[in-house]
């Protein structure tokens, strides 16, 4: 592995816990989680899910969530492929669990746009379920 190729970048280890997201309720779930505790959301797409719907989706979040701010994961397992789309889209965090020299190519690509490629990720949890009370994180 080339140093400083495939890392985890300071602002997503200074956010919440990531969060699977499968739609717009989700999303802004997550964001007003987040923004209650003074971090931003790790929203964290369904594998294939598409890079454009992701992004999309957590612009609409940020819109309807004033102050709520999140970064963007796009889970694509091992298909170097969804990765390239990903990046190609504008994400600027890619999970990739593939082979390690596709991974360091891909990360050297990334890199040339400003992006990440992340090797592996906390687990995220499920959608955020707000109740009478607070937001709820579902295991």
């Amino acid at each position: 592995m080339v140093a400083g190729m495939i890392r985890v970048s300071p602002p997503l280890s200074s956010a919440g816990r990531p969060v699977r997201v499968h739609g717009l309720e989700d999303a802004r779930a997550a964001l007003e989680a987040a923004a209650a505790h003074g971090v931003p959301a790790v929203l964290v797409g369904p594998p294939g899910g598409g890079a454009l719907w992701l992004l999309r989706m957590a612009e609409a979040a940020r819109a309807a969530v004033p102050g709520g701010g999140c970064i963007v994961v796009h889970d694509c397992g091992d298909r170097a492929g969804e990765a390239l789309g990903a990046l190609a889209a504008g994400a600027t965090h890619v999970l990739f669990t593939g082979l390690q020299g596709v991974a360091e190519q891909l990360a050297a690509i990334a890199a040339g746009g400003g992006a990440v490629v992340l090797r592996d990720l906390p687990s995220p949890c499920g959608p955020v379920r707000p109740g009478p009370r607070s937001a709820r994180v579902q295991p």
